[in-house]
């Protein structure tokens, strides 16, 4: 169990939290979502359109298989971009993020009460399952894993890989919009406090979809596939206010920071130094719906900074 969760972990940091789906489940006859989180990109020097895709991070089949226009559109790129590179050497480089650099174990971090809660999360998740591999982790790796670990068990590739993987085959370049170091940078930022407030409040949050019978994988996924971006903006609200309320409401707020906005902000430099330097060419950039829904997502600073974006919906 314990090399599975690191094996699978390696995949690199692109499961944040509005990414956390099941796999497997029965979602009828939809074969694709019915709309693609696209958006195409024009202006400026550009000869042909780039292009900004949605994604979740997870591995149902009618997901990873891509809505027509979607499909047309990474065809045609000559660059593909995920959050984070996904070759082997990368990964392999990226599993010493995983171990905790603070000499304590995540126990002695988050407290007996909260680490008691953390293994009946666990339990729920399959009853042999225990809190053991997770002690020499950093904290937020835990909380991170916890609402995907379904999807990691059942070891399916998400999305984000597929694309990577059918780029490389296609003989197409890839790149990456962030670096593993630089993810690893914005959650030691928060600090620790932040860190503990983080997978508490993704217990909590957890616990209420179950008790309203409305769980966060089921919602999230159903919009996704049908391609409804307020919806999908509202279940990651909704999240957030989870972690923002009650006393660790400005540690929710720096949580808040550091998983959207701060990324945001680095995925959109490395998006317009792609655009700048080879404007003859189509980039495709996929990274996490959530990057393109905030106030200060990619979209929005593609705008200011002088490009045309315009949604494909069918």
């Amino acid at each position: 169990m314990e090399a599975r969760i690191f094996r699978s972990c390696s995949r690199g940091f692109a499961a944040l939290l509005l990414a956390v789906l099941l796999p497997g489940w029965a979602w009828g006859e939809v074969e694709h979502p019915a709309k693609p989180l696209l958006w195409k990109i024009e202006g400026k020097d550009l000869v042909q359109p780039s292009y900004l895709f949605g994604t979740i991070h997870i591995g149902s089949a009618a997901v990873v298989t891509l809505h027509p226009a979607a499909r047309k559109a990474f065809d045609g790129a000559d660059v593909v971009y995920t959050e984070v590179a996904m070759d082997t050497e990368t990964r392999l480089a990226a599993a010493s993020s995983l171990i905790r650099n603070d000499g304590k174990a995540l126990s002695d971090s988050i407290g007996k009460d909260l680490f008691a809660r953390f293994e009946e999360e666990l339990k729920l998740v399959h009853p042999e399952m225990d809190a053991k591999p997770f002690e020499p982790m950093p904290t937020w790796v835990a909380a991170i894993m916890l609402p995907s670990l379904p999807d990691l068990m059942l070891g399916k590739p998400p999305l984000d890989e597929i694309l990577w993987r059918d780029a490389v085959k296609a003989g197409k370049r890839t790149g990456a919009l962030e670096t593993n170091a630089g993810n690893v940078a914005i959650f030691e930022k928060m600090g620790e406090k932040a860190q503990v407030a983080m997978l508490g409040g993704t217990m909590d949050y957890l616990k209420k979809c179950r008790k309203e019978k409305n769980d966060f994988i089921t919602k999230t996924t159903q919009a996704y596939l049908a391609g409804d971006a307020e919806r999908i903006k509202g279940v990651m609200d909704e999240f957030f206010r989870e972690l923002e309320r009650g006393e660790n409401a400005e540690l929710g707020k720096r949580v808040r920071q550091g998983l959207l906005d701060e990324r945001d902000v680095t995925m959109t430099k490395a998006a317009l130094a792609a655009l700048e330097k080879e404007p003859r060419l189509s980039h495709f950039f996929a990274a996490g719906a959530a990057h393109f829904l905030s106030e200060t997502s990619i979209r929005v600073q593609l705008t200011e900074a002088g490009y045309t974006i315009t949604r494909i919906e069918d």
